[in-house]
């Protein structure tokens, strides 16, 4: 009987144990370790791209999260010192105090070196540029013969030699040539005045000059008729690529000039009206 009865009692101590035992570990796994992790609690992760680092205290902190900068970069189309980019992304379902790894603008762009544009053609520039994380600006001609090439490179208005170092995303003013170069046609550029509208037109164009406006009497710009008086004046300082205006007239008769005039008043104020 006795041995009947250290069995059951050591039998009892086994299975008190072993409870207690399973009790603990049941204990840890569903009561102590999820209120220790906040288990099953989740935060949204808010959308913080585009912030000043000052304002992540409303939109992290407050929301039970954390945030470190993890690295920076450069971008013009936000402020210095914005997140750029965020990880988690916005919408991400985390836990409490769950650290958010941002990447914000610097305060300085940084600097690339200004690429040689010089003789190259308008459309390969605008690649070589944006290749460059740099934008094209304005674009003017000056007198060249190499047409559509780039002759002169600006930044902030003044002119810039290539390999200079300058922020990136700066904008850059490119003059181009005109084609026709420098040359004085002042000897060349005589009186046209009883020349046939279409002889004087291909006359000018000849010599390298553009007909802007032309005001004509007849039916229509390119009706037929004879020069009666341009601008600039015969023998004026003009150079190849200049332009000129023509005034045509039915018939080019001497003794008519004072009605050409007043007609061509008419014209205009008819036009100003309009």
């Amino acid at each position: 009987m006795a041995r009947k009865s250290k069995l059951k009692d050591m039998l009892l101590h086994i299975t008190i144990v072993i409870s207690i035992s399973v009790g603990m570990i049941l204990f840890f796994f569903f009561v102590f370790l999820p209120s220790t992790t906040n288990h099953g609690e989740t935060v949204t992760v808010p959308d913080i791209q585009g912030l000043s680092i000052d304002q992540l205290d409303e939109y992290v902190i407050k929301r039970g999260l954390r945030f470190e900068v993890g690295d920076s970069s450069f971008s013009n189309k936000y402020p210095s010192l914005a997140v750029l980019k965020q990880f988690p992304k916005p919408g991400s379902k985390v836990k409490e105090n769950r650290k958010i790894i941002i990447t914000l603008n610097r305060v300085n762009p940084p600097t690339v070196p200004v690429p040689d544009l010089i003789d190259r053609p308008l459309k390969n520039a605008q690649v070589v540029l944006k290749s460059n994380e740099l934008n094209l600006g304005k674009t003017y001609y000056v007198p060249n013969i190499a047409f559509n090439a780039v002759i002169i490179m600006k930044y902030n208005g003044e002119e810039i030699e290539a390999g200079t170092e300058i922020p990136k995303g700066s904008t850059i003013e490119l003059g181009l040539g005109n084609g026709y170069g420098n040359r004085d046609l002042t000897k060349s550029y005589s009186k046209l005045s009883g020349m046939a509208f279409d002889e004087a037109r291909y006359y000018l164009m000849g010599i390298g000059l553009v007909v802007r406006n032309i005001n004509n009497l007849g039916d229509s710009v390119d009706a037929p008729g004879f020069i009666y008086k341009q601008f600039p004046a015969p023998n004026s300082n003009i150079r190849v690529g200049n332009n000129v205006d023509l005034w045509v007239v039915p018939e080019y008769d001497s003794t008519k000039f004072e009605m050409y005039e007043r007609q061509f008043q008419i014209k205009e104020n008819l036009s100003s009206e309009n």
